[in-house]
């Protein structure tokens, strides 16, 4: 058993609420069990239970009711903190020679599947489950050499001024191409990275990639220009010093140090220690942008109290702006107190024409999209500067 988003309890309200939950949880499993079932702790958020002379079926309804009650309220004084959990289910019978590591493993790999499909899931261990297991670690070791060779590219998305509806900025975004498997998008690939550790290797790759190419651009005269690059919470560690590698990668191409924005997750900035190292980047005159908005914990407190340059709409909101007044009112007043405090927005993942002069007339001020045109190689992106 796996808590979903238990990092983002952790990040939000602080180890010891986080420490409290775990707990609450041990307990509440402990009660949703037998006297003779065995419960432990397996890792950081995940606990594992052996239910002993027990079916699939009885097994998938305990999982059902431990599941119904950690989704209960966890109240700490005034405090209250929702989580829900995702259930492997594997099964030993006594025709399987199986050894207890490999029974763990089962219920390991149903777990993944129950969490791929959204919060609160229960799978049940089988061929395609372990199937899909396998083929990670096919794509895993994939990547691992696509790092080593320098098979990954970057591509650059332009964002548009929606004063002078021209150019302004690029989002760099990496890409991958296998000479097997075709292109791969980033939305499998990067969770692999993430899981296990090569993010970060990714992300050197293309903070360098992206500085060597910002000097290409501003070197054919369009100074103007600067670049996001994205980051995650698994690349700012203290082993992992950021604030020398970013700072490192700006001097060495001889960039000034507000060309280069740095995009994190709402999740990621509330983090202290992240925040510690983005705010020592920010006095060199980094710039920092809080990506996906509004889909996270507490977005408005974070953005009164983080000083962000740039605040990114998600796409979830764009995507359906025009016919939801809700949404409507909610860019408005963004825009309005990004005027205020001296904070830019960028409404992300745009497609529509009406989307555009709808943003325009809101007073956004960038905009971003396929409508524009999708991430394109540096070639590209020097020709769209000059036309």
């Amino acid at each position: 058993m796996g808590l979903d988003r238990f990092k983002e309890v952790n990040d939000v309200y602080g180890s010891e609420i986080g420490d409290n939950v775990l707990l609450s949880v041990a307990k509440r499993i402990k009660n949703g069990v037998r006297r003779q079932d065995i419960v432990c702790r397996y890792g950081g958020d995940e606990f594992a239970i052996l239910l002993q002379n027990s079916g699939i079926d009885n097994a998938m309804l305990v999982a059902e009711k431990i599941q119904s009650k950690i989704s209960l309220p966890y109240v700490f004084n005034e405090l209250s903190v929702e989580i829900t959990a995702c259930i492997g289910v594997a099964e030993l019978t006594s025709n399987q020679p199986l050894t207890a590591s490999t029974l763990i493993s089962h219920a390991t790999h149903a777990l993944g599947s129950a969490k791929k499909t959204s919060p609160g899931q229960i799978a049940l261990y089988n061929e395609a489950i372990q199937n899909a297991y396998l083929q990670k670690i096919h794509l895993r070791d994939k990547l691992k050499e696509a790092i080593k060779f320098q098979l990954l590219s970057v591509h650059y998305q332009p964002i548009i001024d929606s004063t002078t509806s021209k150019i302004c900025k690029f989002e760099a975004l990496v890409r991958w191409s296998d000479s097997e498997l075709g292109a791969i998008s980033p939305a499998q690939f990067i969770p692999i990275a993430e899981e296990f550790g090569l993010i970060h290797q990714i992300g050197q790759f293309v903070l360098e990639k992206s500085c060597k190419d910002l000097a290409k651009i501003h070197s054919q005269g369009h100074t103007h220009i600067s670049i996001s690059i994205n980051r995650s919470v698994n690349e700012f560690k203290a082993s992992n010093d950021q604030y020398k590698q970013i700072i490192h990668a700006i001097e060495e191409n001889n960039l000034p140090y507000d060309a280069l924005t740095i995009e994190v997750t709402e999740s990621v900035a509330a983090n202290q220690y992240t925040w510690q190292v983005l705010g020592e980047l920010q006095k060199k005159g980094v710039q920092i942008a809080l990506d996906d908005f509004c889909t996270g914990y507490s977005s408005l407190s974070h953005l009164l109290k983080s000083q962000v340059d740039f605040v990114k709409i998600d796409r979830s909101f764009i995507d359906t702006l025009i016919d939801d007044k809700k949404k409507q009112a909610m860019v408005k007043y963004l825009v309005e107190l990004g005027d205020d405090i001296g904070t830019r927005l960028i409404a992300e993942g745009v497609e529509q024409e009406e989307q555009v002069s709808m943003l325009k007339q809101f007073g956004c001020h960038n905009v971003q999209g396929f409508f524009y045109s999708p991430a394109q190689p540096i070639s590209v992106c020097l020709n769209m500067l000059k036309s």
